[in-house]
């Protein structure tokens, strides 16, 4: 096992700092430890998009609503997430 739940905190973190890079690769590594998977989706999903990786982006926006849609953010109940529908029909498949 490589990941943890420690690991989904701390992508949040490494985000919050704007360490896009680093955001990723600890949600990706915390994603199979966390019990709410969305939420590193939905993290995934902001970070690709802040980078410019919009197909990448669109395919963890899509993740996010097969698991909640409506999306609420982990953290911010008030946080607009209606951007992840557009931008999931968006994605090549």
């Amino acid at each position: 096992r490589t990941g943890s739940r420690w690991h989904g905190l701390r992508a949040w973190l490494k985000y919050w700092d704007e360490d896009l890079d680093g955001a990723l690769a600890d949600a990706q590594l915390g994603l199979s430890e966390v019990r709410l998977r969305q939420h590193m989706h939905y993290l995934m999903a902001c970070a690709y998009r802040d980078l410019g990786r919009q197909q990448e982006a669109a395919q963890q926006a899509a993740h996010v609503l097969e698991l909640e849609s409506p999306y609420t953010a982990e953290w911010d109940d008030d946080e607009d997430t209606s951007w992840l529908k557009p931008l999931a029909r968006s994605r090549k498949r």
